[in-house]
């Protein structure tokens, strides 16, 4: 998957630095490798280096993304707990949709009062 990525010199292509929201969602999946696999470890170094050199004048929203992944990859969490920190990085979204924010609070509330019961 990642060699796609990389140009004729063997060096993962700068361009992808312009597109945060590939080069976080590539990190999360470099995350998902097998041991030894050389290229998936540098992917992850390249666009863990990508995600670090950002500009801080970047969406609030994206930054905050960016700062959770860099703190514990998604498949890393708990989640329940990522769930709910989508939901509040989804509520403070300009563009967002506020009967999807509502349905999304309503059914994490709901599967949590149904683990309560079962406990």
């Amino acid at each position: 998957m990642f060699t796609n990525f990389i140009d004729k010199t063997g060096a993962f292509n700068e361009r992808l630095r312009t597109n945060i929201r590939g080069v976080l969602q590539l990190y999360e999946a470099s995350h998902l490798a097998i041991q030894e696999e050389n290229i998936v470890d540098r992917a992850k170094d390249f666009f863990e280096e990508c995600l670090k050199d950002l500009n801080l004048n970047i969406d609030v929203n994206i930054l905050k993304r960016v700062t959770k992944a860099l703190e514990y990859p998604q498949h890393w969490m708990v989640q329940w707990f990522w769930v709910r920190w989508q939901i509040d990085a989804y509520e403070h979204q300009v563009d967002k949709n506020p009967m999807l924010v509502e349905l999304a609070k309503l059914n994490f509330n709901v599967i949590q009062a149904i683990h309560q019961t079962e406990l």
